[in-house]
């Protein structure tokens, strides 16, 4: 399986938007172009729903239960 962990640029973006902060202010204060803001998003929202998923498949393939 794929490593799900965050980078550590990934916790520091996450952190400044649970903060209250815009992608620009993010952007702005990390010193980062918007671009990079916006792909540390979308990693963080892959691995989060990749999970998910994958959870889910895990959770199947272990038992299926009676109806």
């Amino acid at each position: 399986m794929k490593d799900m962990k965050l980078t550590d640029r990934e916790r520091v973006v996450l952190g400044r938007f649970a903060d209250g902060l815009s992608s620009n202010d993010v952007a702005e204060s990390l010193d980062l172009p918007g671009e990079k803001v916006e792909e540390a998003v979308e990693s963080v929202l892959n691995k989060i729903f990749s999970g998910s998923v994958m959870n889910l498949v895990e959770e199947e393939e272990k038992e299926p239960v009676a109806v």
